[in-house]
């Protein structure tokens, strides 16, 4: 078959090359999916750029976690009526060095899902990173029903999904910041009751007219460093941050912003990433992290892929962190779960191919240490990926839109 591969980071138009790789077969409970479209995201290429390690984890990779297609081979254990289901793929190329940009692609069975009669392929190849992320935003922490909410960026690849889930969450009221009359009519045909070009309007003074003078009650931000002094202006008295993170010296790491809206406080330091930041309590942070404790030697093994995260919690107040996962695989996407007085830690795990869902106490930390023992705040760095791709003459999607390799011709 033929596959998108790199052996070497840098450059797409530089290390991306198309060649012949012997084509996958399925194993037990695997699917064998022939991809129609491969979903590109930021951390796709990131990964390829070298923007998140040099060092490979695989000698040979072939990149894309999102994608879709139909099922032609299935494995032990799969009902043969999958043959022929068309699908959407998720975390193809995750802790994996065979991810969608192929002809064919085989991954366990659960991570081929069917795709809704009517949804197209190009739509099914955007469903797992972006799709995925905006629903998390939408509802952690009790969810967006009956809320005024602030979604930014509403024309682009979260954006667009965050205004269609808090308007089937219940949202009171969606609005949407865009660069263009163009994306408005994208962000309203999804469902934004108004839109703010913030390249001509005054962002702070609209959101409050729009809101009759309260502001929003949260706010989906895709841009922290770049509206930290806008976010805190537009925000209700009891309103509420949903924040990704900042990218720092090549690194994603976690920000407060002060009550002001004049400073951001770098809240997590070292060369390494952190993601989907919760609140236990008023004053502590849980996340996801690819850190490892600085008093222990770091295993080579583990150090080499640089994407295994654990789960951490961070105290505003002390600044004291603690481990609560050690992991060889993966421990992401913490949710906080309240019973009573109790408060516990629901997380999504990874090994050897398998997802599953396990709970913690809070009180279960291993190891605690202080945030600066991890370094020292470092400059913002604004990242701009560096796509270089072609596409071929079929795809007549529009500019704005998710751009697809192509599989069905030669990429």
């Amino acid at each position: 078959m033929r596959a998108a591969v790199y052996e070497t980071t840098g450059p797409a138009h530089e290390v991306l090359k198309v060649i012949e790789v012997p084509t996958p077969r399925s194993g037990p409970g695997e699917v064998r999916i022939k991809i129609q479209w491969s979903g590109v995201n930021p951390s796709d290429v990131k990964s390829r750029a070298g923007l998140r390690t040099r060092t490979l984890a695989f000698p040979r990779i072939i990149p894309h976690s999102d994608g879709s297609g139909v099922i032609d081979e299935i494995g032990a254990g799969v009902s043969k009526d999958r043959i022929g289901e068309s699908v959407w793929v998720w975390n193809a190329a995750w802790q994996r060095p065979f991810g969608s940009a192929a002809e064919y692609v085989v991954l366990p069975a659960h991570q081929a899902v069917r795709l809704p009669a009517g949804t197209s392929p190009e739509a099914g190849a955007c469903l797992g990173i972006p799709a995925w992320t905006a629903y998390h935003a939408v509802r952690v922490d009790g969810g967006v029903a009956g809320q005024s909410v602030l979604i930014a960026g509403g024309a682009g690849a979260v954006g667009h999904y965050a205004i269609q889930f808090a308007k089937l969450a219940g949202a009171k009221q969606i609005l949407a910041t865009v660069s263009g009359a163009e994306k408005a009519t994208v962000a309203k045909a999804a469902g934004a009751d108004a839109t703010v070009n913030y390249q001509n309007e005054d962002v702070a003074a609209r959101v409050k007219e729009l809101t009759g003078g309260r502001g929003v009650d949260r706010i989906i931000e895709v841009d922290m460093a770049g509206n930290m002094n806008l976010d805190p202006q537009i925000v209700s008295p009891d309103g509420k941050f949903l924040i990704y993170t900042a990218r720092v010296s090549g690194n994603e790491k976690i920000f407060r912003m002060d009550a002001d809206g004049k400073n951001g406080t770098q809240l997590t330091f070292g060369t390494h990433d952190e993601g989907g930041p919760q609140f236990l309590d008023p004053n502590t942070l849980v996340f996801a992290s690819t850190a490892v404790n600085p008093a222990e030697p770091i295993d080579p093994e583990v150090a080499k892929n640089g994407q295994i995260y654990n789960l951490w919690t961070l105290d505003l107040k002390t600044n004291e962190l603690k481990q609560y996962t050690d992991a060889l695989s993966g421990n992401l996407s913490p949710v906080v779960l309240r019973d009573g007085a109790a408060t516990k830690l629901a997380f999504v795990t990874y090994f050897k191919g398998e997802y599953g869902l396990h709970v913690l106490d809070r009180k279960d930390e291993l190891t605690k240490v202080a945030s600066s023992d991890f370094g020292s705040p470092g400059p913002i760095v604004d990242f701009q990926a560096p796509i270089s791709h072609t596409l071929v003459a079929d795809n007549k999607k529009k500019k704005g839109k998710f751009e697809k390799l192509f599989l069905e011709g030669r990429p």
